[in-house]
C-alpha cells in the first residue's frame, strides 16, 4: 500500500496501487449523525446518542419517522452521497446535491446499487427493476441481498414500498429537518474537530502509509482492499463514536474513524471508559472467553453463546471499540473475529495510571 496524502493542500503521491486519503466536510457528519435516531439499538454503539435524540424530538414526527424506517444499513449508504456532494462537502452541499439528484440516482444510493458488496449477489440490472417497481425483482433483491440481516430487509422494503418520485423528496425533506432542527447548532463545532484531526494526522507523520493509518484511526480493525478498489478516503467524525464505519461506493472505501479527543482535567481517558463499558456485561466477557479459545465469525460466535446474530453484533461494536477485539472487514463487512491478547495485559495498567495506584 502507498502513502497517503491530504487533501486540500497536499498534492497526493504518486504511486501503484490503492491511494489513502484524508478527508473532512461535514456532508459526513451530518450523514453519521442521522444514525442516531436511524439506527434505534444503538445506545451502546454511540457516545452522545441521548443529546442527538432528545435534540430531535424537535423534528416533525414524519420526518424523524422516516429516518428511523430507514434504518442504519440506508443511512450508511448515502455516505457515498456526501462524497459526491462537491464543494467543500459540506452539510449544506450535500442536501443541496441530494435534491438536485434524480429520485432514482437518490435511490440507487440508498439501497446500495454502487456497493460491491450487494452486487456481489444482486445484478445492478435487478436492483434497478426492484427500485423502478417490479414486485418479482424486488422479491429477488431482498432473498440476494444479505439474507441474514433482517433490519436491512426491513429498510429495503420501507424504501422501496413507494415510487421513487415518492420517496426521494420525502428522504431529502427528512434529512433538511434534521439539519436545520437538530444539526446546524452543531455544524461549526464538528467542522472544525474533523479539520484539527486531520492536521493533527498530518502532524504526527508527514507520510503515512495506509496500513499505518488504518492501524492508528482504527485499532483491532484488518482491512485488505480487494481488487479494483483505487482510493481509500479517511473521514474523522465526532457526532458517532466510538464506533468506526466501513463503506464500499463504486471503486472506493471510505472510513469513518472517531475524532480522538483529549481528556479534559481529570477526566478518565477515554479508552478507559471504553474497556470499562466493555468489561460490564456478562455476554461480552463471554464472548471474549469464547475468542480467548480461537477466531470466529460472527454467526458462529452467535451460534455459540445461543444468541441472535443481530443482538451479538452490538456488543461486538463495543469490544472492538474497547480495542479488545480484531476484525477483517471484507467490503464493509466483518469477516473473522479475533481476541487482541495484548490488550487484556494493557487493562491494569492503564487503570493504575488513571486511578495514581
Amino acid at each position: 500500500m502507498n502513502a497517503v496524502a491530504v487533501r486540500p493542500g497536499v498534492p497526493r503521491l504518486a504511486a501503484p496501487g490503492p491511494r489513502a486519503i484524508l478527508e473532512a466536510g461535514t456532508a459526513f457528519e451530518l450523514v453519521a449523525s442521522t444514525l442516531t435516531v436511524a439506527d434505534t439499538g444503538g445506545r451502546d454503539r454511540f457516545a452522545d446518542v441521548a443529546q442527538w435524540r432528545e435534540r430531535a424530538r424537535a423534528m416533525d414526527g414524519t420526518d424523524r419517522r422516516i429516518l428511523e424506517r430507514m434504518g442504519p444499513h440506508v443511512v450508511m449508504n448515502l455516505v457515498g452521497l456526501a462524497a459526491e456532494s462537491g464543494g467543500e462537502r459540506s452539510a449544506a452541499d450535500f442536501l443541496r446535491h441530494a435534491a438536485a439528484i434524480s429520485p432514482v440516482e437518490l435511490i440507487r444510493n440508498a439501497v446500495g446499487r454502487y456497493r460491491r458488496d450487494i452486487l456481489r449477489t444482486a445484478p445492478g440490472d435487478l436492483i434497478d427493476d426492484a427500485i423502478a417497481g417490479d414486485k418479482a425483482a424486488q422479491k429477488q433483491f431482498l432473498a440476494m441481498s444479505w439474507p441474514d440481516v433482517p433490519e436491512w430487509h426491513r429498510s429495503l422494503r420501507f424504501v422501496l414500498g413507494r415510487p421513487p418520485a415518492g420517496m426521494a423528496p420525502a428522504i431529502v425533506r427528512a434529512f433538511r429537518a434534521w439539519h436545520d432542527r437538530v444539526f446546524a447548532t452543531e455544524a461549526e463545532r464538528l467542522g472544525r474537530a474533523q479539520l484539527d484531526q486531520v492536521a493533527a494526522l498530518s502532524a504526527e507523520s508527514a507520510v503515512w502509509r495506509p496500513d499505518a493509518l488504518l492501524r492508528r484511526v482504527a485499532p483491532g480493525a484488518d482491512y485488505v482492499p480487494p481488487a479494483g478498489v483505487d482510493l481509500l478516503t479517511f473521514v474523522p467524525v465526532s457526532s458517532v463514536r466510538p464506533v468506526v464505519i466501513f463503506l464500499d461506493h463504486r471503486m472506493e472505501t471510505f472510513v469513518l474513524f472517531p475524532v480522538v479527543e483529549a481528556s479534559i482535567g481529570d477526566a478518565p481517558p477515554e479508552q478507559l471508559v471504553q474497556l470499562g463499558k466493555a468489561l460490564g456485561d456478562e455476554l461480552r466477557l463471554r464472548a471474549l472467553r469464547a475468542l480467548a479459545a480461537g477466531p470466529r465469525t460472527l454467526a458462529d460466535l452467535a451460534t455459540e453463546l445461543g444468541v441472535p446474530r443481530t443482538s451479538l453484533a452490538h456488543h461486538v461494536s463495543i469490544l472492538r471499540a474497547a480495542g479488545l477485539l480484531t476484525h477483517t472487514i471484507d467490503d464493509g463487512r466483518w469477516g473473522r473475529l479475533e481476541l487482541r491478547a495484548s490488550a487484556v495485559g494493557e487493562i491494569p495498567p492503564l487503570f493504575r495510571r488513571y486511578i495514581g495506584g
